[in-house]
């Protein structure tokens, strides 16, 4: 896929045939331009700058509902990471169940 600024995206399509010697040769091939929204990075960036600007304006991470969301996102990030982390070290010790301090679970902890 290649973005486009215009908000499109090419798609190239190939078809390919199987040849004698083991390989793939293109026999016939597409290009597609669909319309899409923004890039997903594009998207992740203009949420982290809104994010940033309400805990600003609120005046930091207080309990207000201007600020939940950012609450919200910080605490899956790190339960993320601390799951990301266990599954390592249970990879590294073959497998064995890795206990994960502080994981909320169905809001309690």
């Amino acid at each position: 896929v290649i973005e486009h600024p215009d908000g499109l995206a090419t798609y190239r399509v190939y078809d390919r045939i199987a040849s004698d010697d083991g390989k793939n040769n293109v026999t016939s091939g597409d290009s597609i331009d669909v319309a899409m929204g923004m890039g997903q990075e594009r998207v992740l960036w203009r949420n982290f700058v809104r994010l940033s600007h309400e805990l600003d304006t609120q005046g930091g991470w207080n309990d207000s509902e201007a600020t939940a969301e950012c609450r919200e996102l910080t605490n899956v990030s790190i339960q993320t990471k601390k799951i990301l982390i266990a599954l390592m070290e249970s990879y590294e010790k073959g497998g064995s169940e890795i206990p994960i301090d502080g994981l909320v679970e169905n809001g309690n902890k």
